[in-house]
This record gives C-alpha cells, sequence and structure tokens, in this order.
C-alpha cells in the first residue's frame, strides 16, 4: 500500500475516533439496550459461583440475560463491556468508559471494510469505503450507544464474507472453519442471521460461475461445498446450543420467547406488506440525503454486475439480502428498522464505493475530479452527522423519544439526581447504603450506576427491621440514602456524626433523603431536573435509567418456578456478595 494511502487512512480512524468521542456520554436507544447496560453493574459486583451462575432468581444477571427476548446478543455485549473491559482489568465504571467497547468496535468495523472492499476490488474503492463509513450517521451513532450488539454483529458477519471469499477461491479447509465459526457468531449477535445462508451461497456461486460458465453446474457446485462439514458444524452446534438453552427456560420457567431464534420467528415480526417509504425515510436519516441517493443509484449499476457475475456484486447481494426485507417484509412496529438497516447500508455503502472508484477511472484521467467529489460527499455527510449525533442530547439522527421523568419500568425519584450530588461530594473508596427502594423504587443495579460508588441495600425488610440491622453495619457508609417517608424514624437511628446533607425534591415535594457521615454545613436542597442536567453535562447523558426485572414480569405471566425460589443460605450469601442485604443476616 502506498505511503500516501496509509496516511489517509491513518487521518480516517482518527477522524473517526474523534467523531465517536467528543461529547460522547452514555445514552440507550430502548428499554432493551438499558437492560444489558445495568446488569453489567451486577456482574462486575459478582463472586462467580455455580450458585450465583446458574440460579434462577431476579438478582441474577446471568438468569436476566438468558430470558431476554434477544438475550445471547446482549450476553456478548454486555461480556464486551463488563468482563473484557472492567472485570479482567479492574476499570473503574463510568459513563464514557463504558462506551470504549463500543467506539473501539466501530472503528474496527471501518478497518474490516477497507480490507474486504480492498481484497474483493482495489485500494482506492476500500479507501472511499472506509472514508465513507467514518462519518456515516447511523455508525457514528452506533458506536456512542451503550449495550447495543449491531457492531460486533457486523463485524462477525464482515469476517463470515471474508473468509467466506476465502473458502470459495481456495478451497482451503481453515478458512472453511473459520467461515463457519463466523456465521456461528453472526447467529448470536445479529437477528437477522438468516441471510447469512443465501449470502455465503451467493459467494460459492460467484466463485464456481467463474470455472465452469453454466448456472446449474456452479449452482450443484456451490451447495456441495456449502455442506461441507468444517462449514455447516459450528453454525448446527451454536442452533442446538440456543436450543437446548431455550428449551430448559420453558421447562423451567414457562417462558415461550427467547432469544435470537424466538426474537426472529415469534411475535408477529414479519408481515407481507409495502413499508417503501418508511424503509427509504430511515434510509436517509441513517446515511443522509446525498449517500442515500448514491447507494439508490447504485442499485441499477448492480443489477447489471448481477447478469455479468462480477466479483463485486457480492456487496450488492450483500445489500439486497440485508435491506429488502424492510421494504416488504418486516412492518417498522415490528423492530427498530434505523439499527436493523446498518446490516444492508454497510453492503451497499462498500459497493456504491467500488460503482464510484469506477465511474472515476473510466470517466477522468485527473485525480483532482475525484478528490473533489469524495469530499463534497464526505462533508456534506459529515455535516448531517454532526448536526444529528453531535448538535443534541441524543446519539443519532433518529429522533428517540426519551423516556422522560416516569419511565416504563423506573420512576425517576431522584437517583441520577443522588448520584450527581455522591460523586461531587464522596470519594471513589466510600461506600453508600440505599434505603429508597421501599418508597419510590431504585433498583440497586441503577443506584449503583447512577451514584458511581460501591452500594448496598436491604430488601424484603419492614422500616423497624432495617433500622435495626442498619446499627450493625453503620461504620461501613459515609452516606445513607432514604425515602422521606420514613426520614423521622431513619434519623433517630443514626449516630449523632450523620447528619442531613442533601433532599432531592421535584416540584417541591421532597423524593430522597441523604445522610453523610461528618456533616458540618447545611443541606444543599436540590431540584431532579437541575440535578439531572448537571449529571449529562459532567457524567454522561442518561435518559431516565430504567431497568426491566424479567423474571418478575415473567412470574406474573407464567408462575411456576419462582414461587419455589427458597431463601436457602446459599442465596442469602450470593446477595450478599451482590451488595443486596437481607436484615436476618446481617447481624
Amino acid at each position: 500500500m502506498k505511503k500516501t494511502h496509509v496516511i489517509t487512512f491513518v487521518i480516517v480512524i482518527v477522524l473517526a475516533l474523534f467523531l465517536r468521542i467528543y461529547g460522547a456520554g452514555g445514552t440507550f436507544p430502548s428499554n432493551d439496550h438499558m437492560d444489558p447496560a445495568v446488569i453489567s453493574l451486577n456482574i462486575l459486583s459478582l463472586d462467580w459461583t455455580p450458585d450465583t451462575i446458574f440460579r434462577l432468581s431476579d438478582e441474577n444477571p446471568f438468569a436476566r440475560l438468558v430470558v431476554h427476548p434477544v438475550g445471547t446478543a446482549h450476553i456478548i455485549a454486555t461480556f464486551l463491556n463488563a468482563l473484557l473491559f472492567f472485570k479482567i482489568f479492574g476499570i473503574q465504571v463510568t459513563e464514557f468508559r463504558w462506551l470504549i467497547p463500543f467506539i473501539l468496535l466501530g472503528a474496527l468495523n471501518i478497518i474490516a471494510i477497507f480490507i474486504l472492499v480492498r481484497r474483493t476490488f482495489n485500494t482506492r474503492a476500500a479507501m472511499i469505503s472506509a472514508i465513507l463509513l467514518s462519518v456515516i450517521p447511523i455508525h457514528v451513532a452506533l458506536s456512542r450507544m451503550m449495550g447495543v450488539p449491531t457492531l460486533i454483529g457486523l463485524l462477525f458477519l464482515t469476517f463470515f464474507v471474508y473468509f467466506a471469499q476465502d473458502y470459495s477461491e481456495k478451497n482451503d479447509k481453515k478458512s472453511g472453519v473459520l467461515c463457519g465459526v463466523f456465521a456461528a457468531l453472526t447467529i448470536v449477535t445479529n437477528s437477522l442471521f438468516l441471510g447469512i445462508i443465501p449470502l455465503g451461497l451467493y459467494i460459492l456461486f460467484n466463485s464456481e460461475f467463474e470455472k465452469k460458465r453454466r448456472v446449474r453446474d456452479a449452482l450443484a457446485s456451490a451447495f456441495r461445498r456449502a455442506s461441507k462439514k468444517e462449514l455447516i458444524l459450528p453454525p448446527i452446534i451454536i442452533i442446538l446450543i440456543l436450543l437446548a438453552v431455550h428449551l430448559a427456560v420453558v421447562l423451567k420457567t414457562g417462558i415461550s420467547c427467547y432469544d435470537i431464534l424466538g426474537h426472529t420467528f415469534s411475535g408477529g415480526k414479519t408481515s407481507i406488506g409495502n413499508y417503501a417509504i418508511s424503509a427509504l425515510n430511515w434510509l436517509v436519516n441513517d446515511a443522509g440525503i446525498l449517500l442515500s441517493a448514491i447507494i439508490l443509484l447504485s442499485l441499477a449499476v448492480g443489477i447489471n454486475d448481477l447478469k455479468k457475475n462480477k466479483k463485486e456484486s457480492i456487496f450488492f447481494v450483500w445489500g439486497i439480502i440485508f435491506l429488502v426485507p424492510f421494504f416488504f417484509l418486516i412492518p417498522p412496529s415490528a423492530t427498530q428498522t434505523y439499527v436493523y438497516l446498518l446490516f444492508g447500508i454497510f453492503g451497499m455503502l462498500a459497493y456504491s464505493s467500488i460503482v464510484l472508484d469506477r465511474f472515476f477511472e473510466k470517466n477522468f484521467n485527473s485525480k483532482l475530479v475525484p478528490i473533489a467529489v469524495i469530499a463534497i460527499i464526505f462533508v456534506l455527510t459529515l455535516y448531517t452527522t454532526l448536526i444529528g449525533v453531535q448538535g443534541v442530547n441524543l446519539p443519532s439522527p433518529i429522533k428517540i423519544e426519551p423516556p422522560g421523568k416516569y419511565g416504563i419500568h423506573y420512576q425517576d425519584n431522584g437517583a441520577k439526581a443522588a448520584g450527581f450530588w455522591i460523586r461531587e461530594n464522596t470519594r471513589e473508596e466510600d461506600i453508600i447504603f440505599s434505603d429508597a427502594k421501599r418508597g419510590d423504587p431504585i433498583e440497586l443495579p441503577i443506584a449503583q450506576y447512577y451514584f458511581g460508588r460501591t452500594t448496598r441495600a436491604f430488601i424484603d425488610a419492614t422500616p423497624p427491621e432495617i433500622r435495626e440491622a442498619l446499627k450493625t453495619k453503620i461504620d461501613e457508609y459515609s452516606v445513607i440514602v432514604t425515602s422521606p417517608r420514613d426520614e423521622e424514624g431513619t434519623t433517630a437511628q443514626l449516630p449523632e456524626n450523620f447528619k442531613k446533607a442533601a433532599v432531592i425534591s421535584d416540584a417541591g415535594e421532597p423524593r430522597l433523603v441523604l445522610y453523610q457521615r461528618s456533616r458540618n454545613s447545611p443541606p444543599d436542597y436540590i431540584d431532579i431536573d437541575t440535578a439531572n442536567d448537571h449529571f449529562d453535562e459532567k457524567y454522561g447523558n442518561i435518559n431516565s435509567l430504567q431497568s426491566k426485572r424479567f423474571l418478575n414480569d415473567e412470574r406474573a405471566m407464567h408462575g411456576r418456578f419462582f414461587d419455589k425460589c427458597a431463601k436457602t443460605k446459599l442465596h442469602q450469601l450470593y446477595q450478599q456478595r451482590l451488595g443486596i442485604i437481607r436484615p436476618d443476616n446481617t447481624t
């Protein structure tokens, strides 16, 4: 690769990282993505034993992931965060640090598209694709969102295509195994995983047609090669594992929809219809007007390349397979169309880059005109990204309605505001006790997230029991967070060196009361909305964090297993490790 190409590529990666890092906070696109992020905190505080990992209870983060409708994808996304970046290296969690894995995945996607297009066509087209992907609005947006498995699913899909090409050309067993492995990984991270079947077959057909020049012979050979054990065993194994876990969950809990398989094949996700206008709107929103127009114009060229069976038509087929369902089979009401469109946009972006390069090569001898055209496309797309991603307190150009003060699963009773005060007035090593769960509920992992400190909480206890148990642990805590409903009772039980430090209120109505050890100054009176804004500015833009308790929801729907969960000593020990303290085991 030429020195100028290397320098250009480095600049592209640096710019891409800057766009994904600058002003990044931690906003979630939906409840589906809030849950894995919250669950990550549980995993971070967990001592991993068989009891903690395999117990199906509300408090077990592993269990909550397993029963998630798209569980496996979120397991991978969560582990990428909690395990690799925080658990192993002991990194302190902050909102920005939580985004680091996704920011890096965004950069890896750019490197991957460059390598793949360069391998398939040439370096110039690869550079164009990398430049455009670095600034495309939807990709920048998803690189700044917590808990979204889309980027890692896209990376696995890219590796699948790369090794499928390698296998089709060399018939190398090692390439076949790697192709099968990345097909399996694509299955567990992409609910549109069925697309890898026609895409893989076309890649094999494309290669075989060059040798045999007859469609029937090429198809027969492609199917024979696709049935090789090195290709099909990894996907079959992963599907059997998913089905086995699914069956175990159904038998144990009565939950009927689980994981990518359940998410894909149940709940009316598909229906034949005309959703073209909606899909085109999302395409423009995701890629910007100019880049969307180039992608659509490339469709006509792609049909001709497909007829001629050109090698680069692989990208055209990739784009069509992952875009067409949203025009005719998947209604917008069934899914977050804008997120899933990225899989198709990625393929079409690669193909459009090749089309542009061929057009420049054929029509212009000077290098200045192609550079000027790409610069114009780049600047206009970057402008769309900047006004949609950087210019507002949302992570994407898509108009996401924030949950507001009262979310579906969590009422904002001041946890974020309390978190801002705690982070500003305590040390990282301080331990916080939260008793607000009894009044306006704060889930423990939500308190841990906002407070940014080690946090403990009582559950299933009456106020007298909590006050009595608190006495035995009072020396551990630097701040006590409680509901104003029990303010007098709590104050009476606290040592003299604990003074009221802050009152979190909403329109003048107290929501939370905070007591601090060795407090000498008068208490601070804090408005929820004002403190929330300060939290967003300094620590990350988190829209009213919610935590859906899947096991509780399913217990209400199905009953069965959960009522049989005995409060054993092992379970109590597990809860203590998690930060949950029961009054009957604190003495």
